[in-house]
This record gives structure tokens, sequence and C-alpha cells, in this order.
């Protein structure tokens, strides 16, 4: 009854229970979520009458559809009539989408078409269509045919990109004087578009009309724009298709199929002509790359083609890595490096990216935000892979030519012993032709960073010399005689690794040495000669000055050539030879009498030990010898008796009389210091009445 008095008509009695429950999913909407224009387009399907109800009316359709569900909640009753909602049938199998096919819906207020989507209303008709970043307002266009009044006729273009961004025939008329356009934070050409007549469009564009990435020739003439016959000089097909593919990839940045495939045709075309790079710079493709990481930076395949595409490019023309850093190309590698790290392809490809980035960008942002322990958890991640220890190296060692600070970083990763243990691994595998060339390239980075690191402080050089030992640095430079860079780069090293008089002599004894002397003979005429003999001059002046100073001995004072530095070098390495075998002996002939001192002090600790224990022998026999002053006889008949000698004449010798030894003679002395009392008895007899 109030949904017939809010209509003015008796329709809603013969609504069936799906139009009342739709009309129940309306109004239980939150406010914030109800759309205006809803309500009434549905009254449109329902019958034309109800479609042009005014808005007090629809405002009491709105009122009495929540007073059911609210007496309906209050009551505990159901909220819709019948079964709902309905079940879904099952959609039907899609059907291939053609590109340049317009969707048409039954009274739509949005949607999407091709490189571009779009809002209506009754009065008005917005269209945002996806530019490069970065674009300015004079670099974009509207065109409207007449440019006063109702105009139908449409063209929205674009300076850097060949072709309109939107092109074609309105499905209505819009006044042309009223409508305006605007940048949009995301990077869309926003279009505002007021209708000359208030209705909802089927469509927006007439079918016949292409709306899209149509030729210049289709599109009205700017007003004022005059032709002055001038022949425009033709570009090669490979040139313009890089132009229309590059804004075909801007205008969809969503659409990761057409990304895939678009890098990949871009390849193809640059590795075929490399002004087609140019023209691809000039059309905004760094920005439309750098864009798309930002949307589908988390999947690695997208890191992998956008960024092999922009190395590509970098290569072909040296100003495009200024390019990518100033539009924030840095920043993006270091989320990218700690998201993928435990894939060595796409961290390979990011690594590349930061070694070609580097020298164009301030190193102070990247360091700050974590670049260095990013580029040692590579390492220590990727540790048995060549390529990706060899482009960290030449990154490290560009960072580590700024100041102790970066150096410290560096050295706290621990990444110098991984890349030596890598080395000795690829030296003793089968020397194929690709190891070889492996190990060079990683011989030369790791001695690259570690001359860098032997810049350093004192503090800096001890830790260096605890991670790479001279061993490690004279047995590579050994294997690598044909790098003059590599040489220069390991005197470098030696120079700052050898610290004191057993560096040195290590040094000398490893045969350093003469193979800084070999190999400056070696690549005297070549072009790093002359800087490969002033380090190892260095390096052997080091070593000379810890011998002379450990020997004192006075330092030369007269420059001295490379050749008469190592014959110096050699011959204090010898005698300090001689002088610590001279001192070996000594110590070995002073140990000897030492030891023979020893075992003389031992032997006559046991003779007089000895000794003593026969004299201890002796005594115990003697008192054993000594009779025990009591005779015993035994009479016949198997009795015996205890007779005294004194009672009984005997013609025998008298026995001298001896003490008897009691265990009662040992006694302490009384406390009040007498003597026993020998007559005291110390036996005394109980009479056995007393007990009574």
């Amino acid at each position: 009854a109030q949904l017939a008095q809010a209509c003015d008509s008796r329709a809603p009695n013969s609504w069936d229970e799906a139009t009342l429950n739709t009309l129940l999913d309306m109004a239980d909407l939150p406010k914030e979520q109800r759309d205006p224009l809803a309500l009434k387009q549905y009254l449109v399907g329902l019958s034309s009458e109800l479609g042009s109800l005014k808005l007090k009316n629809r405002k009491s359709i709105q009122a009495a559809l929540e007073a059911h569900i609210t007496y309906a909640k209050r009551e505990g009753l159901p909220q819709r009539f019948g079964s709902w909602p309905p079940p879904q049938p099952e959609a039907p199998p899609p059907r291939p989408r053609d590109e340049n096919a317009i969707v048409v819906k039954k009274d739509p207020l949005q949607g999407q078409a091709d490189g571009y989507r779009w809002t209506q209303s009754e009065g008005e008709l917005t269209l945002m269509v996806p530019i490069a970043e970065g674009t300015t307002k004079n670099e974009v266009a509207l065109i409207l045919q007449p440019k006063f009044g109702p105009a139908q006729r449409m063209a929205l273009r674009c300076k850097f990109w060949p072709q309109p961004l939107l092109i074609g025939t309105l499905h209505g008329a819009v006044d042309a004087a009223e409508c305006m356009w605007h940048l949009s934070s995301d990077y869309e050409v926003v279009v505002d578009m007021p209708k000359v007549e208030e209705a909802l469009w089927p469509m927006i564009f007439l079918p016949s009309q292409t709306l899209s990435n149509q030729s210049s020739t289709n599109s009205p003439t700017p007003t004022g724009t005059v032709a002055n016959g001038t022949q425009i000089p033709a570009k090669n097909e490979e040139t313009v298709r890089a132009d229309a593919l590059v804004q075909r990839l801007g205008q969809r940045p969503r659409e990761l199929d057409k990304l895939m495939a678009g890098c990949e045709t871009l390849m193809k075309i640059f590795k075929a002509d490399e002004e087609a790079v140019m023209a691809a710079v000039n059309a905004r493709l760094v920005s439309v790359l750098l864009r798309a990481i930002r949307l589908h930076g988390q999947l690695g395949d997208v890191q992998k083609k956008v960024w092999q595409l922009l190395l590509t490019m970098c290569k072909a023309q040296s100003f495009v890595k200024k390019l990518v850093v100033d539009a924030g190309g840095m920043t993006m590698l270091l989320p990218a490096l700690s998201a993928h790290q435990n894939d060595a392809e796409i961290e390979l490809q990011l690594l590349l990216a930061v070694r070609l980035l580097l020298p164009a960008s301030s190193p102070k942002p990247f360091v700050m935000a974590g670049g260095i322990e990013l580029l040692g958890e590579a390492v220590r991640v990727h540790g048995h892979f060549p390529a990706i220890c060899t482009t960290v190296c030449h990154s490290l060692s560009m960072l580590a030519g700024l100041n102790n600070h970066v150096r410290r970083g560096v050295l706290m990763m621990k990444t110098v012993p991984i890349l030596f243990k890598l080395l000795d691994e690829l030296d003793t595998e089968e020397q194929s032709a690709e190891v070889v060339e492996e190990a060079i390239e990683l011989s030369e980075g790791t001695m690259a960073l570690c001359a860098r690191l032997a810049k350093g402080d004192a503090s800096c050089r001890e830790d260096l010399a605890d991670q790479a030992t001279l061993e490690q640095i004279v047995v590579v430079l050994k294997r690598r005689s044909a790098s003059a860079e590599t040489q220069t780069d390991g005197a470098r090293v030696l120079a700052g690794v050898i610290r004191d008089e057993q560096g040195a002599l290590l040094f000398v004894r490893l045969g350093g040495a003469k193979h800084l002397c070999q190999v400056c003979a070696l690549h005297k005429d070549s072009a790093g000669g002359e800087q490969l003999e002033e380090e190892s001059s260095v390096a052997l002046e080091q070593a000379i000055l810890l011998l002379c100073e450990a020997q004192d001995e006075q330092t030369p004072d007269d420059e001295m050539e490379l050749e008469e530095m190592g014959e110096m070098v050699q011959s204090l390495f010898e005698a300090s030879e001689e002088k610590r075998r001279a001192t070996k002996e000594e110590a070995a002939r002073l140990k000897a009498e030492e030891t023979a001192r020893r075992e003389e002090i031992e032997r006559q600790a046991a003779e007089r030990a000895a000794a003593r224990e026969a004299l201890e022998r002796a005594k115990l026999e003697d008192m054993d010898a000594e009779p025990s002053g009591y005779s015993t006889s035994f009479g016949g008949g198997g009795g015996g008796t205890l007779t005294d000698s004194a009672d009984e004449e005997s013609t025998a010798e008298p026995v001298k009389s001896v003490t008897p030894k009691s265990s009662f003679d040992n006694l302490p002395p009384k406390k009040d210091g007498s003597d026993d009392d020998d007559d005291e008895p110390r036996f005394v007899e109980i009479d056995d009445s007393a007990l009574d």
C-alpha cells in the first residue's frame, strides 16, 4: 500500500517477488554506497510511467522499502520474499574478444573500452585516458567540432605520441564551450563534457567510428592550424612501429599480456634499428616502462623484461641512463633486489641495471637505503654464480671509491672471502672457454674491489688483510699475468696489505716481488704498463721499508729503478732469512743446553732419593734383628710353664735386661707436664662386692 501511494499507481500490486527483492536490496545498501540514479534506472525498466516519477516520489519509495526492512528485523521476519537470491545460471563459455569491438550495456553508467575509461550521468560524460608519467598540460590538446555550441565530433591528442588518444563521433551532442579537461594524479587525462540533452547514452561513440589510436588523417583539423604544404620527412617503418607501440603500451598500463608482448617486440625493433630507440625515447617509453614496474613489479618476469629493455636503450643511447635515474629507476631497483633475491636470472638483470645506473646517480641515497647490504646479500645467496659476483664486484668497487665509511660497510658484508673462494673453484674446474672467461672477469672485478678498499685508512687495510690473504692475492696475480689492469690493481692491494716484516717476508717468499718485476717487463710497451710499473714500485718500496726497519738498516735515499728495487728486496729477504736461521740455531742450542742441565739435575735428585731409600731399609733390618727381652721354656709332658731365670740356678751367661716396648710408651705427656710413674699400676682390680 505504501509503495502504491508513493508511485501514485497500482503497478506495485502486480510486481513479482524478484522485483520487490531487487528494490529491497537497493534500499538496504548503506547511504554512502547508494547510486542516486540506480533506482530511477530500474523504475524506467519497469515502466515508462514509473521512470517519469519526480524525486519526491522516489524518496517515498525508498522510505517505504526501508520501513519494510526495519519492521522485518524488529519482528524477526524474513526481509525478502520467497527464495532470494535466485541461483545463478551457468555462464556461457567466453567468446574471443575483438579489441576494436564496442561493448554496449543497457543504460550504462561506467565502463572501460580499449585505451580509455568512462562514466556518465544524465547530464555529463567523463572520459579518462591513461597518459605517460611526466606529461604536462601543454602537451595535450582537446579538439571539438564545432568549437562552440553543440559538438559531436571530438579528438584528444598528445604531442609526443603519433596517433590521437581518442577520436570519433559521440553518441550525442555535448556543449563544446563548457567542456574541460585536466591531468589527474593517476596520470590520466580526465575530460568532462556536459551533455546538451539530459539522457543516458547506451554507448559513448557511434559504432562506425574508431575510438582510439587512429591515424591523424581521420581527426578534425585543430582550429587555427593552417596546412602550408610542407612535406614532412618520412620515418622508416621500424621507427613508426616503435612510436605506435609505445603509445599502445602507455594507454593500457594494466594489461599485462600486452606489456610482455610489447617488450619483446620493441627488443627486436631496437636490435634491427638503433634510430628506433631515439623515437621510442621521444615517445616517453622510459616513463611507460617504469610505470609498468610500479604496477606489476611483484612479478619477476615483468622485472626481467622491462629492465632488459631499459638496459638495451641505455647502451644504445647513453643519455637514457640519466632519464631512468631522474624518473626514479634507482629507487625502484632496491626493493626489487630484496623481493627477487632467490631467483638468479632476475637478480642478475637487476644487478646489471644497478651497475649501469650507478655512475649516473647520486651514490648517497643508494647507500643510505641499504644498497651495500643488498649487494652483499646477493653475493652470499648466489656465491656460486660467477656472473652475479662479477657484477656485484664492479658495483661495490664504484661505491668503495667514495670514503672510508662506505669501505667499512663493504668490508662488514664479508664478500671478499666469498669471491676468492669462487675464484679458486673456477681455477680448479675443467678449463673450458666459458669458465676461463668467467674467471678472468671475476678476477678483474675482485682485484678492482680490493684495490679500492686498500685505499682506506689503517682499519680498512687491516680488515682487508684479514679477509684477503697475501697468498690468495699472489696466486690470482700469477694466474692473470696477461691482464695489465688486474696486475695494476693487484699491486695496489699488495701495497695496502703488507703491514709488517712478516708480511714483507711472506710476499717475497711467495714470489710476489719477482712476479711484479716480470709482469712490468711483460707490459712495458702496453697502454697500462707505465701505471703498472708505478704501482709495483710502491709495493716493493713498502716491503723494503719494512725489512730495513726490522733489520735496523738505513733505507736508501736515492731513487731506484724497479729492477734494482727487486734485487734489494731479494737481498734483504736473504739477509733476514739468514738472520732468522742463525737465531733459530742459537735458540736450538740454548734449548739443548737447558735440556741437558735439567736432565743432570733430575739424575742427581734420583741418586739422592735412592740413597735415602737404602738407608731407611737398613734401619728397618737392624730393628728386626734386635731380641725382645722375654724367654719361654716349655716342660715335658706337653705342658709349658713360664719361669724366672733368677729363681733357678743356671750356668748360662746372664742376659742383658732390655726394657720391653709397649704401645703405651708413645702416649703424649700429661697436661701438667709431669712424667708417668712407672710404679703406678696401669690396671686396677675392682672389688666385685662394690658393684653390688
